[in-house]
């Protein structure tokens, strides 16, 4: 659907003024400040100087972590079938994709034991989606209790890509990953305005969690992008 006129305008007036120089790479501080406000629906409450970093889409936040996380060699567990660019920006990393099938008699939710089953001592990333695509599956706030456990036991880092959390059908709300008790210590999370906001050219995300992990994103960041231009974040 076609970007809101309001949302357009505000890039036109931004540029107008001439906001395009050089930005800061975590992106505005206005900006980062609307995505704390938005996250209190989820009863998330995140410091918008050092835990949210804005992102090019949730696909360039999701490359941008495994290439600060994975190491040559190790092996980031994704849920299967997946978006599309997931496999690819593993294997750009030199990382070790490793699949989990997902069931439909589990309704498309990973179990323990498919994660057991799969985990070695070179498994260093759990990559999973909820509302996910391509199944439309929707984990509850149970999957997530038992995933935070399983992930603090064996000491895995999870990436949660929420960017459909803001789609969901007969009335049922969405859930943060990240709300769940002793989440933040073991993951990241990626919101996208992409499809939520009709926003899919102009590529506006934000990853958010651990302070250490999103200092380690902006770090990476700094070697290879100036932050994203002004008049979209505007």
């Amino acid at each position: 659907f076609p970007t809101p006129e309001h949302v357009r305008e505000a890039a036109i007036a931004s540029i107008k003024k001439g906001d395009t120089k050089y930005t800061d790479n975590r992106g505005t501080v206005e900006l980062r400040a609307a995505a704390a406000d938005y996250l209190t629906k989820f009863d998330l409450h995140y410091d918008k100087q050092d835990e949210i970093l804005i992102t090019m889409g949730a696909s360039e936040g999701i490359d941008l972590a495994l290439r600060t996380l994975v190491n040559p060699g190790e092996e980031v567990l994704v849920a299967e079938p997946s978006y599309v660019s997931y496999i690819p920006c593993i294997e750009l990393c030199g990382g070790v994709p490793v699949s989990l099938k997902l069931r439909a008699e589990n309704k498309f939710r990973l179990t323990r034991e498919q994660l057991e089953e799969k985990i070695t001592e070179k498994s260093k990333v759990l990559l999973i989606s909820y509302p996910n695509n391509p199944t439309t599956a929707v984990a509850d706030r149970k999957f997530y209790e038992k995933l935070v456990l399983w992930a603090r036991e064996h000491n895995i880092i999870v990436l949660h890509d929420n960017a459909y959390s803001d789609i969901m059908l007969n009335g049922e709300k969405g859930l943060s990953f990240l709300s769940i008790p002793g989440a933040k210590e073991v993951g990241i999370e990626f919101n996208s305005l992409s499809k939520t906001y009709n926003l899919t050219g102009m590529r506006v995300s934000f990853a958010l969690g651990n302070r250490e992990v999103i200092s380690r994103f902006r770090a990476f960041r700094s070697q290879i992008d100036y932050g994203m231009f002004y008049p979209i974040m505007a």
